[in-house]
């Protein structure tokens, strides 16, 4: 994907969307895309957490891996995002994933996040609203989870 198909791409995110144009750029500037093969591990909890990711195609399955199987919270899917960790201290995955199906990511290393969002307060304050809500919808659906689990 070319600079200018990324930079639509991200801008039809839903993660993205508070994020003004220059923002979207300054990201594309980080980006970096991976295809990774489906029934791989991508995220360990607990193991440090160095970037974020967009779906570009493809699934992911999060969970906790319980006696050597990974038990599922939540699917992350197409404009999908992945990877608030990098940007929470203390930096180390909260989830454990695995791609259900091969899957195309847009990356973004954690430091270059962390450091546009000092040095850039209007990139920072988009980001963390933006943060703020998936981790909403990502607490929401573990709500779910349980709930199915108990009732």
């Amino acid at each position: 994907m070319d600079k200018t198909e990324l930079n639509r791409f991200l801008r039809r995110t839903p993660f993205l969307d508070d994020l003004e144009d220059s923002h979207i750029a300054s990201l594309v500037e980080l980006a970096s895309e991976v295809t990774i093969p489906g029934g791989q591990r991508l995220l360990t909890m607990g193991e440090p957490a160095d970037y974020s990711s967009v779906v570009v195609s493809g699934s992911i399955q999060l969970g906790i891996v319980r006696e050597d199987r990974l038990v599922p919270i939540d699917t992350v899917g197409p404009r999908g995002f992945l990877g608030w960790s990098p940007l929470i201290p203390p930096y180390r995955w909260t989830y454990d994933a695995e791609t259900v199906t091969e899957t195309c990511l847009i990356q973004f290393p954690g430091e270059a996040l962390r450091e546009l969002c000092e040095s850039d307060a209007a990139f920072g304050v988009a980001m963390m609203t933006s943060l703020s809500k998936a981790i909403t919808q990502r607490l929401m659906a573990t709500r779910m989870l349980l709930l199915d689990s108990y009732c």
